[in-house]
């Protein structure tokens, strides 16, 4: 089984974020994230890579997820959802739309730039043939 889990800005926020959330609810997450400051396996942050691993604001200026996706051609625009609004869909429990808004951020943005840059990721090259054919037999 392939092992690697890919983020935008997984290291400042989703990470954190999910290792809080499932302390707080009794579930073990431990192999979740293993990947050291700086390096990009076996997980991925995207944000971290195209910043050539700096967290300044400075370099994070211009590499929100959709403008990377606009700028490398790959993905789909933001929908009427944006992440501003996750916080408010929550309080509203309007579940459908956040779950809308995550599938479409991981499926049309996230996996696409991650395929796109993949080969010349450290330490990912060697996975694009294998991620194509587990797609290939996801597939059938």
């Amino acid at each position: 089984m392939l092992e690697c889990v890919v983020t935008h800005n997984g290291v400042d926020f989703d990470v954190p974020f999910l290792l809080v959330r499932s302390a707080l609810l009794g579930v073990d997450v431990t192999k979740l994230w293993t990947t050291r400051a700086g390096a990009y396996t076996p997980n991925c942050d995207l944000l971290l890579w195209f910043t050539g691993g700096s967290r300044s604001l400075d370099a994070r200026r211009g590499k929100g997820l959709s403008a990377l996706c606009v700028r490398a051609g790959v993905g789909t625009p933001k929908g009427a959802v944006d992440g501003s609004q996750v916080a408010s869909l929550v309080d509203e429990g309007r579940w459908d739309e956040l779950r809308a808004y995550n599938l479409a951020d991981v499926a049309e943005r996230t996996w696409p730039l991650y395929e796109r840059f993949q080969s010349v990721i450290p330490g990912h090259s060697h996975l694009a043939p294998a991620y194509r054919e587990a797609a290939r037999k996801a597939a059938r």
